[in-house]
Formats: structure tokens, sequence, C-alpha cells
């Protein structure tokens, strides 16, 4: 499958096996336009070859992402790195106003400098995290999955689970049969992953010697199998 790990039964027995050295031997290479603070975070896989436009030896385009309307969210409670609630049309209004003023001025002071003879890699210094950025992307298809199965999932970040999904609809086309494995299989997809001590357990060795978070999980695990707790 493309997950490199699967859970089968063997024998009567629940085992964990898989091999994904085939997929390290196809690469795609992406031409990629996004905002910088997308980038950043598709940056944090260090598994790929990355190409990026230097704002150092060119000037960027005037071009800065904004979100819609309905697409302004406030600050989760108990998710510190984001939140889901959506922000009223007044607070949304206000937020996307004063974003388009802080790009007009970026921009203006960004351009300014340039014609002053500033050198670009100071001038770029005024340039918000929303302003666009492009690169090459290359990666082997097994870490383009892991990237999907992170990215693609409803934690993450909208605005880079936008580009994970056209990713995703891109390798739909070209490699159809991984992607429907990658759906049937992948944790991340619905598939599911089993620790050694849920395996051990589910084969009726040991009791899980599991606690808290981890208990819980299994139990959700179990609800899924539909085996009896």
């Amino acid at each position: 499958t493309s997950t490199g790990v699967l859970v089968v039964r063997r024998e009567g027995k629940i085992v964990l096996c898989g091999n994904s050295t085939p997929f390290e031997f196809v690469e795609f290479t992406w031409l990629m336009q996004l905002p910088i603070f997308v980038a950043r975070q598709m940056i944090r896989h260090r598994t790929s070859s990355v190409n990026e436009v230097s704002a150092r030896y060119v000037e960027l385009p005037d071009m800065f992402f904004e979100p819609e309307s309905d697409q302004v969210r406030l600050q989760g409670i108990s998710n510190k790195q984001g939140g889901n609630e959506i922000a009223s049309p007044g607070v949304a209004n206000q937020f996307l106003s004063d974003l388009e003023e802080s790009n007009r001025l970026s921009r203006q002071v960004y351009e300014q400098a340039n014609a002053l003879g500033v050198s670009r890699e100071l001038s770029r210094l005024v340039l918000p995290v929303n302003a666009m950025t492009r690169w090459m992307w290359k990666a082997n298809l097994h870490n383009t999955l892991h990237l999907l199965s992170l990215r693609m999932d409803s934690h993450a970040q909208k605005e880079i689970r936008d580009y994970a999904d056209a990713m995703y609809a891109m390798l739909k086309r070209v490699v159809p049969r991984t992607i429907d494995a990658f759906d049937d299989y992948h944790p991340a997809r619905g598939g599911m992953l089993l620790s050694r001590m849920e395996i051990e357990a589910l084969n009726g060795n040991s009791p899980p010697n599991l606690t808290g978070r981890e208990l819980e999980e299994f139990k959700e695990k179990l609800k899924v199998l539909k085996f009896s707790e």
C-alpha cells in the first residue's frame, strides 16, 4: 500500500507489515505560488528539494493573500494554534479592511525603498507573511503522501489544507491506484495503526497496558473494529 504500514490478519493473528520503498523512487516536481506563511508550514516537511525565488535578486510581485470574509476565524480556546469558529461580519470586515490597508502600506514602503536604491535584501523586510512567494518543490511519492496525511487533516490550517487538497487532486489523476490505496489504508484517511500493546490485547495475549489518552484511543479503535471491550 501507499502507507508503508498495513494492519492485516495472518493465520488468525493481527500483525503489521508493509513496504514503502517503491514509492521513494517516484518523484514529483511542483511549481507553486503561495503565501509566505503557508510556505513556512510546508518547509517544516524536511523531505523535499526546494528552490524558492529569492527576494534578494528579484522584486516580489504585488500580490497578497487575503481570506474571504466567511473564512476569518476567531482564536480557538482549546486549540492554541488556530481556530474554527467564524468571526461575525463586523469583526471580519474590520480585519479585512485593516489587512488591505496594511498590504497597501507595506507595498508602498517596499517600492519606495527600491526606488531609493535600498538593497532588495533589506527592502523586503517590510513585506508581511501574506505576501506571495514562488518555488519549485520536489519530493518523492512516499514523502508527498506523508505531507498530505498531515496537511489534509482537519486540524491543519485551512489555507495549507487548500494546497494539500489541490496536490491530492493532481496526484489522483496521475497515480490513481496509489491514491485509492492511500484512501483505503492510511490512518489519516480512515485506516488504522495499532501499537504492539494493542495488537497483543486483540490477540488475547495480555490485557492492554494502556492508560489515559492511549486507553481512550484504543477504546475508539475497538468501536470501529466492533470488538468487545
